[in-house]
């Protein structure tokens, strides 16, 4: 799952084509910061993570997100 609202040529995993990729681009109002901006994260986009997320978790299966950084918008789907 691929969080990086900078990244919107990427539609395939780097892993193959094996592996399933979904993007759900969130803007990070500053990578440097604690800055993400939950008020304006589209609520369909959050739907659709944790669907995927919970998705592979009932399947048995693995599931890698990622960001830029790995901090901020990583960090707030694990809080959550």
């Amino acid at each position: 799952v691929d969080f990086r609202n900078e990244a919107s040529d990427v539609t395939a995993s780097a892993f193959g084509s094996e592996i399933r990729y979904h993007r759900f681009p969130i803007v990070a109002t500053n990578y440097f910061g604690n800055s993400i901006k939950l008020d304006s994260v589209d609520i369909e986009s959050l739907k659709g993570i944790f669907r995927t997320i919970f998705d592979a978790a009932v399947h048995n299966e693995g599931v890698l997100y990622h960001c830029s950084l790995g901090r901020d918008r990583t960090g707030t789907v694990t809080g959550l």
